[in-house]
């Protein structure tokens, strides 16, 4: 019994790291790339797209503005849910009793993860998904939410951190944003887009299941492309500028960081621009664009970007 119960600790302990792991999963983002890196998305842009970015070669899906919520089963069909910092919780009340027991109260973060255990818990319709698709090592889907009773409603919108969101395009309680089904071990399941319609199905009025999805307009960057590849051309030995750490080079290394920081700005507003209706509002926090050839990156608005700083943690 003893070893058994090594074992059980052992596969939380994997489970809990693959939560982890999948928060630290990073995608580029556009304004903050290197210099060198940003040269070779631009020349990637050129050589392998034509310049353009649209629905043909990319495929678009929003940021949410929302905290991580991950819930699944163990492989004994054990039901749990994390945020992206807990680990897999099992019982009622959880997330408050250890809020409380380090800070003397709950505070409404935990109590949202508490409530949103019980919703998920007894949705009969729900478990019976994960059961029918658990795997030998479990099964986790990832999602964001967005938890009304936690956020600030005005003349039918509501803000939670930094972005304003449409209340009627929202569930009355709850919005999950299901962005991946995993195994235990955090493997993708080769059914995840499968079981994400399947969830969606579920939605109420009261819980919506949904997707991060949206559309894209074709955004032709031609124009900034080939002026940041005339600009790198001045320079032949631009490599060795950028990475040298002499005085001599500070000038003209700063004069090409701050030239292509300007090329990044300008290819973000354009794609933002390009990204069409907003499923949740007209505010989004920012957009993902997974390329045709395996490729990511992320775009983020000024107004995340200025509010999230002040972002509470999970």
């Amino acid at each position: 019994m003893e070893i058994r119960g090594k074992n059980k600790m052992k596969k939380f302990s994997i489970l809990h790291e693959a939560i982890k792991s999948s928060k630290r999963i990073g995608i580029e983002h556009l304004n903050k790339l290197k210099p060198l890196d940003f040269i070779k998305l631009v020349k990637m842009f050129n050589d392998e797209m034509g310049g353009k970015i649209s629905d043909k070669n990319a495929s678009v899906s929003l940021k949410v503005d929302g905290f991580a919520c991950f819930f699944g089963l163990t492989e004994d069909n054990r039901f749990w849910l994390s945020s992206a910092n807990s680990g897999p919780q099992f019982k009622p009340k959880a997330f408050t009793s250890y809020t409380i027991g380090r800070k003397g109260v709950a505070d409404k973060i935990s109590i949202a993860y508490d409530e949103l255990f019980e919703s998920l818990k007894q949705n009969k319709k729900l478990q019976k998904i994960l059961k029918d698709n658990n795997t030998l090592s479990g099964i986790n889907v990832q999602a964001e939410c967005l938890y009304n009773p936690i956020g600030n409603k005005s003349n039918g919108k509501i803000k939670f951190v930094a972005i304003t969101y449409d209340l009627s395009k929202l569930g009355d309680t709850a919005t999950f944003v299901l962005i991946k089904v995993q195994d235990g071990d955090g493997n993708v399941l080769p059914n995840s887009d499968k079981i994400i319609n399947s969830i969606k199905k579920l939605s109420t009025k009261e819980y919506l299941f949904t997707d991060p999805n949206t559309s894209i307009n074709s955004v032709d960057l031609n124009v900034e492309i080939q002026d940041v590849l005339k600009f790198v051309d001045k320079f032949p030995d631009l490599e060795k500028k950028v990475l040298s750490r002499k005085h001599a080079d500070r000038e003209v290394k700063n004069l090409i960081k701050d030239t292509l920081i300007a090329y990044q700005e300008k290819m973000s507003v354009k794609l933002l621009k390009a990204v069409g209706s907003n499923k949740f509002g007209d505010e989004i926090e920012g957009v993902v664009f997974s390329l045709l050839n395996g490729k990511s990156f992320k775009v983020i608005t000024k107004t995340f970007k200025q509010a999230n700083k002040f972002r509470p943690k999970d």
